[in-house]
């Protein structure tokens, strides 16, 4: 039987020996990581509002199927972000990484073949599952690995890096319209 006691003792000194940890290249790794992951995770979120009106005039969309085209990703998000956080939890948080960046990566690159408006939303659905789960995990990583002091300055420059990846996807249309 383990005593709940001596359990407790020892999570606090893990917990105490992280936030004494001093910064190092692997915090710096996990800064870098996250805010790429975030900078392309809003990419690809505003990309389709980008990249909109020339669907909607290709298309001959309505408003109301304009509506539900943008919604199918978010609606996605939702089921990503219960699916994979479940998982990580299930099979660790590295290898979660690795496949929510492979499913929003793969869905969202498809897109580009979406020849119909259903077809675009069935991707855009399976590319938001994708995002759902990449979503939170850079401040997993960082409340798990950052010392407490350094924590709130290593979340507001991951959430920073959303600006860049916005104003990269007004860029994208230059290229691909």
């Amino acid at each position: 039987m383990v005593n709940s006691t001596s359990l407790l003792d020892d999570i606090m000194d893990v917990y105490e020996a992280l936030n004494e940890t001093r910064l190092t290249g692997f915090h710096y790794k996990i800064l870098l990581t996250a805010s790429l992951l975030y900078c392309l995770t809003a990419l690809d979120v505003m990309l389709i509002g980008s990249v909109l009106p020339a669907i909607a005039a290709e298309w001959k969309l309505d408003k109301v199927t304009i509506g539900l085209l943008l919604s199918s990703g978010f609606v996605g998000m939702f089921f990503g972000a219960i699916i994979f956080g479940r998982l990580a939890d299930v099979i660790g948080r590295k290898p979660t990484l690795a496949i929510v960046v492979v499913v929003e990566s793969v869905f969202t690159a498809l897109c580009g073949l979406a020849y119909d408006v259903n077809s675009m939303a069935l991707l855009r659905f399976l590319a938001g599952i994708g995002l759902g789960g990449a979503l939170p995990q850079p401040g997993v990583y960082v409340s798990e690995y950052v010392p407490a002091k350094y924590r709130g300055t290593f979340l507001g420059f991951i959430e920073s890096s959303w600006v860049w990846g916005a104003l990269l996807s007004l860029a994208f249309p230059i290229f691909l319209i």
